[in-house]
């Protein structure tokens, strides 16, 4: 034995734990090739190969052979896997990621009662095909300890090889490194994702068959074996040690882990809790020490369609109105009349569940829905109140107070908690809030600080709140109500303040809002607190339904429950979030313990209702609005708006909303309704010009400088910048300076790393050298802090902000005139108030300014390409840089705004007093607007100066125009004349989307 640290470091212990250690490799290995090929995490991994191990058993009891049972089992779980993969990831995923993660909850308990249903094998032991027993120094090794010695490096050194050298496993790499890329390449991604979940389905399997033999459980027994959140805790910790990207690491971490937990099992059998304290310490740790990786780890969980709010002229209708204030009174009335329908003491307990659990779902809302981040770990903050608050009450805290001091704990943990998680890119919070979950029931609220008495129950007597004393449970209920009203009307004021939209463009571009000096790490790390915050509340409140409760209320399991119940209801929608709460809670209430209820709120309920709306009930909800308001409008006759009552129907795969916007918009801008509405942002804004900026909306606000205080010193220095991404070169020893009032035109051929040596003078990739902006050295600064220093930067897509209005995206690059503070945002204080008219103030003006107006209330996912450029040249406005980087303004946009737009680049250099670095494709325009060039190939300069210069260069003639002279004519034809583009170009129609082309 070594002794080091008081451990118990034997060689039996190592050893055991080197082999349940080779479970949790192979189970990860399953888990992480799903994730990569998919970004989805599976959480019925584990039950599949529980399942399958169940089988395993019950082919053994019917007289199969163990040679016959093995690979049939292992056959039967990669089954699953591809039934699972067809029937809901491949058709949700082309929706939403995160209703495919909830359809994989379902499928957990799908499979748990499946597992009930098979014939009951009484006291049947988990077969091993080697029937022997054998000591090593202390250590009794017997046949199951054999086959996972034997069957588990076989199987992983198998699977690394099929990755490595089979054509399968070089598709499913390619797949998992760009899926675009892979199809073009002729990879048909889907039948890849059949061979993905076949293998993860197999490996969860062979991990279950090798690793509940060594549990001791014996089938039928009543301990029904599943591999549930600790395990799924273990492979998870496993992946992110390998950075979710690296098998190999993965494995290696996950001997580690057993290893390490088998050490501390046998240093403090008492405490098993230790483990998983000592486990969520780590992963904390490892994401402190990680930095952020490449594009592989950014890909943003996508969450369905958001529901369309009705058009502004439809809901000012006076019958529209009447109906909307008549459905709220009746909510009221359903809501106050509930516990006289069901007044007996069980029901109004289950009752009282429904706000706070509709509480628990608006905190998802913000966190998961709004922010983007995925928790697995909610129900711990849950726990945290409930514990926390009847701790508290038992110390003689009062109620009330209590419950206020547990929920700005609540906020305290989940900075701790989200802090070094959410500075990453990815689903690292995932990992984190699932280590808390684990953590949470198995040790921290079994310590003494959360116990309000000397056993395993936790008691409190709700006393007074305020004036109300909450001692029975109608007035428990009617305060629980009280309290969802007080949190929906926060959630609300949440969405409408600068807080509220920062969050909500982070989510849908954490890169354009860096650009725009907003900190995506600080505003997920808002949401984080706020939802922790309200879900410590909730538990605070449950306590007082509860009375009595166990910390095994709060079980990790939960936490997947809570998060399904919010899906089902509709992830982005504070509506949708009650609904799944009425739903999941309400049923069982209102109809009882029947078949019908049960069948509706089970696993079976869930898959169902995602296979066919995975956007949830809200979803739902608003198809059936927009039936209504139809209505409603065929009744009116909708004229006081222009609408006409014949054309809002109901065909096709338009809602009601795109159409009334549409027909809105026509009738305003004076076209016909029906026609197509041609953009003309960039034509108007051209012949607005930029000299109206200096209004009164902008007095007092903070401007970019128009000088820099460095001397000579050039606004734009390079020196030396180099990128290296995956071992590999891109940008070598680049020098580029950008003058005084300059613009400054970027070229090169495709690949030559244009976009990438934006990128990193810009702060979003990493790089060594020196930037120097405004004479002071931002090499070291994040993104946010090089716009805040005067660094605008426009993207190649101008994606900016799909599920923000043009206002709302502009009104969030005004955010860096004047940020919006959190606490008064959130109580609607006067300080918030004032800022937010300033703010709309100032963004009407520019969006005036730009010809926007028009466009003000439609979401930016909705507009064309040509539009959204107009939209980031108003942002760029907003946060007034003194140095711009364009990234291909012009791509994806009809010859008719290219002309327009280079009058507008010219205005908005002159207002502002920037310089530019521009990168384009289109030579005669980029040498018509430029007063130097640089040219680049294979991430090296070749050739700077005037643009004459550079463009009759030998260099760049052979790199970019080729050695066809008629090239060169063609540029010097259109340097000397009009800026023109294709032949007859002024007839192109625009394109949607961006071009897709890489610098």
């Amino acid at each position: 034995m070594v002794a080091f640290a008081g451990l118990a470091i034997r060689f039996d212990v190592v050893a055991i734990g080197a082999m349940a250690g080779l479970g949790y490799a192979i189970l990860a290995a399953g888990l992480l090739l799903v994730y990569k090929a998919g970004r989805v995490i599976n959480l019925a991994h584990g039950q599949i190969g529980a399942f399958s191990a169940i089988m395993l058993v019950e082919l053994h009891h019917w007289g199969v052979p163990y040679a016959i049972a093995l690979p049939l089992a292992i056959l039967i779980g990669a089954a699953i896997g591809v039934i699972v993969e067809r029937t809901l990831v491949e058709p949700l995923s082309r929706r939403s990621v995160l209703a495919v993660l909830v359809a994989t909850i379902g499928v957990t308990q799908v499979l748990l009662v499946a597992q009930a249903l098979l014939p009951d094998v009484i006291g049947a032991q988990f077969p091993t095909p080697i029937n022997w027993t054998y000591t090593i120094d202390g250590l009794v090794l017997h046949g199951e300890h054999a086959a996972l010695l034997v069957f588990g490096p076989i199987a992983l050194f198998a699977f690394l090889r099929f990755l490595q050298r089979s054509r399968y496993g070089l598709a499913i790499r390619s797949v998992a490194d760009n899926r675009q890329a892979a199809r073009l390449a002729g990879i048909d991604p889907n039948r890849v994702g059949i061979v993905v979940w076949a293998l993860a389905g197999g490996l969860a399997a062979l991990a279950a068959i090798l690793t509940l033999p060594l549990t001791g459980i014996q089938v039928g027994t009543g301990a029904a074996p599943t591999l549930g959140p600790g395990l799924l805790l273990r492979a998870l910790a496993a992946g992110l040690a390998g950075r979710l990207t690296s098998l190999p690491r993965t494995i290696l971490a996950g001997i580690a882990i057993g290893i390490v937990e088998a050490v501390l099992y046998a240093t403090y059998p008492t405490q098993l809790g230790v483990v998983d304290m000592v486990l969520f310490v780590a992963i904390l740790v490892m994401l402190f020490v990680q930095r952020n990786a490449g594009d592989e780890e950014s890909a943003a969980l996508a969450f369905g369609a958001d529901t369309e709010p009705l058009p502004r002229a439809i809901r000012t209708l006076p019958a529209v109105r009447r109906a909307r204030w008549g459905l709220a009174t009746a909510a009221v009335a359903a809501a106050v009349l509930a516990p006289l329908i069901w007044s007996t003491s069980s029901n109004l307990f289950l009752l009282s569940r429904i706000p706070i659990f509709a509480i628990v779902g608006i905190s998802l809302v913000i966190l998961t829905g709004w922010a983007g981040q995925l928790t697995l770990g909610h129900m711990a903050f849950v726990g945290l109140g409930a514990c926390g608050v009847a701790a508290l009450a038992s110390r003689g805290v009062p109620y009330g107070a209590a419950i206020g001091y547990i929920s700005c704990a609540g906020i305290v943990i989940a900075l701790i908690v989200g802090a070094p998680a959410l500075r990453l890119r990815g689903l690292f919070l995932t990992v984190a809030t699932l280590g808390l979950a684990v953590a949470a029931s198995s040790y921290f609220l079994t310590q003494d600080l959360f116990r309000s008495g000397t056993v395993d129950v936790d008691i409190i007597s709700p006393g007074k709140v305020g004036f109300i004393d909450a001692g029975s449970y109608r007035t428990d209920y009617y305060l629980c109500v009280v309290a969802l009203v007080a949190v929906v009307a926060l959630a609300r004021r949440l969405h409408r303040s600068g807080i509220g939209r920062t969050i909500i463009a982070v989510e849908g571009n954490d890169r354009s809002a860096a650009a725009m000096t907003v900190s995506p790490a600080a505003t997920k790390l808002i949401s984080f607190a706020i939802a922790g915050g309200l879900a410590t509340f909730a538990g605070a409140l449950l306590a007082g339904v509860m009375r009595t409760f166990q910390v095994d209320s709060f079980s990790p399991d939960q936490s997947l429950q809570v998060l399904a119940m919010t899906v089902v209801g509709g992830i982005g929608s504070v509506g949708g979030a009650i609904a799944g709460a009425i739903y999941l809670i309400g049923v069982p209430t209102m109809f009882g313990d029947s078949s019908t209820a049960r069948i509706a709120t089970s696993g079976v309920g869930l898959l169902v209702l995602l296979r066919f709306e995975p956007s949830g009930l809200a979803a739902i909800a608003a198809r059936l609005r927009d039936r209504a308001v139809q209505h409603l409008l065929r009744a009116t006759g909708a004229a006081a708006v222009g609408l006409d009552p014949g054309a809002v129907t109901d065909e096709g795969d338009t809602t009601l909303v795109d159409r009334a916007a549409g027909e809105v918009g026509a009738h305003e801008a004076g076209q016909p309704a029906g026609e197509p509405h041609v953009p003309t942002a960039a034509t108007d804004a051209a012949a607005r010009g930029a000299d109206t900026l200096h209004g009164p909306a902008f007095a007092g606000r903070a401007a970019a400088p128009s000088t820099n205080g460095a001397g000579t010193a050039p606004p734009l220095r390079v020196e030396g910048v180099s990128v290296s991404l995956g071992g590999r070169t891109i940008i070598e020893r680049v020098d580029l300076e950008v003058h005084q009032h300059e613009i400054v035109g970027l070229i090169g051929a495709n690949g030559a790393g244009k976009t990438t040596l934006m990128n990193a003078i810009s702060g979003f990739v990493a790089s060594t050298g020196k930037v120097e902006l405004l004479g002071n050295d931002i090499t070291g600064l994040a993104p946010h802090l090089r716009a805040r220093a005067g660094l605008g930067r426009a993207f190649q897509t101008a994606q900016l902000f799909p599920r923000l209005t043009a206002r709302d995206c502009v009104l969030v690059a005004l955010e860096a005139q004047e940020r919006s503070e959190v606490l008064p945002s959130l109580l609607g204080l006067p300080p918030a108030i004032r800022a937010e008219r300033r703010s709309r103030a100032a963004g009407d003006e520019l969006l005036e300014l730009l010809g926007l107006q028009r466009y003000a209330e439609t979401r930016v996912g909705g507009l064309s390409t040509g539009t959204r450029r107009i939209v980031e040249l108003a942002c760029l406005l907003a946060t007034r840089p003194s140095v711009i980087l364009l990234d291909e303004p012009m791509a994806g946009i009809a010859q008719r705004e290219t002309e327009a737009f280079v009058p507008l680049i010219e205005d908005v250099r002159r207002e502002l007093g920037a310089s530019m670095l521009v990168i384009e494709h289109d030579l005669p325009l980029i040498c018509a607007i430029s007063d130097r060039l640089y040219c680049m190939e294979t991430g090296s300069v070749i050739a700077d100066g005037l643009p004459d210069d550079v463009r009759n260069d030998p260099r760049v003639v052979a790199s970019y125009l080729g050695t066809d002279e008629r090239a060169i004519a063609r540029s010097d034809a259109a340097r000397d004349g009009a800026v023109t583009g294709p032949a007859g170009g002024d007839e192109e129609p625009e394109t949607v989307g961006a071009t897709g082309r890489e610098g």
